[in-house]
């Protein structure tokens, strides 16, 4: 990879590493359910940017074509000729819209000091951790990115990622955010009964 790309899937990793390490120290399953659906979410984002820098796009196409849009920068990284499963592909659509409305970074809005409680569509948080380590591990096309841990002596010990049996297409990536749309619509039903 040249340097930006280099730099980027190094940050990404970054941000997986930090949301591993959440996960393996909370008391209980969602503890820490915002701070690790904002560091997957980045660390989606970023690893799909160093792979589109790659592919020839600027920061600036970057920014003003895709925005934080995992969906947006999924499409265009799979047009590019990202190789990745159909699993994994799921999982990072169904992390768009919590990283979109910003429920990651904030939480529950509010309306007139009140917090608008609700629904919110979210990913399994260790079904996250693992399909955004096979995402680095497929962008890097190096395995020791993920699992050698910086001046650290030991290895992180971590499952190479699986063979993809059949790569996703973009017909494929829309079926999926289709059902994503439903289950969106299903929480905003839901919403709409809980004002």
């Amino acid at each position: 990879m040249k340097q930006v790309g280099s730099y980027r899937m190094a940050l990404a990793t970054r941000y997986w590493q930090a949301a591993r390490l959440v996960i393996q120290h909370q008391i209980r399953p969602v503890e820490h359910l915002e701070p690790v659906g904002y560091l997957l979410a980045m660390c989606s984002e970023i690893a799909l940017k160093a792979f589109l820098s790659e592919k020839g796009m600027s920061d600036d196409q970057l920014a003003k074509r895709l925005g934080h849009d995992l969906t947006k920068c999924l499409r265009q990284a799979i047009d590019k000729g990202l190789q990745l499963g159909e699993r994994e592909a799921e999982c990072i659509l169904n992390m768009r819209d919590a990283h979109m409305n910003h429920f990651n970074r904030y939480g529950m809005p509010s309306i007139n000091g009140k917090l608008k409680l609700g629904a919110v569509l979210l990913t399994d948080e260790v079904q996250s951790l693992e399909c955004t380590a096979i995402l680095i591990d497929r962008i890097s096309e190096k395995p020791n990115v993920l699992r050698d841990r910086h001046q650290h002596p030991a290895p992180l010990s971590w499952p190479m990622p699986p063979a993809i049996e059949q790569p996703i297409t973009l017909h494929n990536l829309d079926q999926i955010n289709q059902r994503i749309r439903e289950r969106l619509k299903v929480v905003e039903l839901v919403n709409s009964r809980h004002p």
